[in-house]
C-alpha cells in the first residue's frame, strides 16, 4: 500500500497524521515492515528518531553512487527515508530533473514488495507518482478559511479527506467536504494529548487513541477497496 499524505497549508498536522498511519500500519500488520518517506523534514522528530545522516537531497544529488535502498534507515519494522541536509526542494531539482519520476518509481517499487509506503510530502506541489500508480492520495486538512481558500486555487488531485477538527471553528467537516469536492475519509480531533506525545517523542511507543483509531479504520477501509 502507498499512501501520500499532502496539504495547502503549513501547520496543518500533515506531518503527524503520517506519521501516526505508519504507526497504525505497524499495528495493523504484525510481520511487516512500513516505510515513511519525509519529504518535509520532521518525521525523525515526530517519530523519535534519530535524525539520518543522509537522505533524498544526497540521493538525487547523486552523492557517492548513493542508491534509493542505502538512505533508508532501519528501525526494527520502522523504516526512514529523511529529507536530507540543505535547501531539500531546491537543491534537488536544480541536481535531478527527473527528481519526482525517480521518485515515484522508487515509491512503486518499495511499495510492490509488500511494505506499507507513507510518504509526507507536506506542500509538495508536485505529482509525486504517475495519475495510473495505485497510490492513496490524501489531503490533510482543517476548517479553516484560509485553508479552503488555497484549495480552491490549487485544486490538488487528492482521493480524499484526512480533517483535523479543533473544538472551535465555524466552517464543519461538511463544508470541507463541500468545497475539495472529496470525500472525508477520517476525522481527527485536534487534542493537546497528541501534541504532549509528540513533543516527549511518545507518539510511536503511545499512539492516541483519538487518532490511532480513526486512522486505522482508514487503513483498514483502504485494504478493502
Amino acid at each position: 500500500m502507498l499512501i501520500i499524505c499532502s496539504s495547502v497549508k503549513g501547520g496543518s498536522g500533515t506531518s503527524v497524521v503520517a506519521a501516526s498511519l505508519a504507526i497504525a500500519a505497524l499495528h495493523l500488520r504484525a510481520e511487516a515492515s512500513v516505510l515513511v518517506v519525509d519529504l518535509d523534514g520532521d518525521q525523525p522528530a515526530v517519530l523519535g528518531l534519530p535524525e539520518p545522516e543522509r537522505g533524498l537531497t544526497e540521493w538525487s544529488s547523486g552523492c557517492d553512487g548513493l542508491r534509493f535502498d542505502d538512505i533508508i534507515e532501519r528501525h526494527d519494522r520502522m523504516q526512514l527515508v529523511g529529507r536530507g541536509r540543505g535547501n531539500h526542494r531546491r537543491a534537488t531539482h536544480e541536481s535531478d530533473p527527473r527528481f519526482d519520476e525517480r521518485l515515484g518509481e522508487e515509491l512503486v517499487r518499495a511499495s510492490a514488495d509488500g511494505r506499507t509506503v507513507v510518504v509526507d510530502a507536506g506542500r509538495w506541489s508536485h505529482d509525486i507518482v504517475p495519475d495510473d500508480a495505485s497510490a492513496l492520495r490524501l489531503l490533510i486538512v482543517q476548517p479553516c478559511y484560509l485553508a479552503l481558500r488555497r484549495v480552491v486555487e490549487a485544486r490538488p488531485r487528492v482521493d480524499g479527506l484526512v480533517v483535523i477538527t479543533p473544538p472551535d471553528r465555524v466552517l464543519t467537516v461538511n463544508d470541507v467536504a463541500t468545497v475539495a469536492e472529496r470525500p472525508v475519509l477520517a476525522r481527527v480531533p485536534l487534542h493537546p494529548d497528541v501534541s504532549r506525545r509528540v513533543d516527549a517523542g511518545l507518539l510511536r511507543s503511545r499512539p492516541p487513541r483519538l487518532i490511532d483509531q480513526p486512522l486505522t479504520s482508514l487503513l483498514v477501509a483502504a485494504s478493502r477497496s
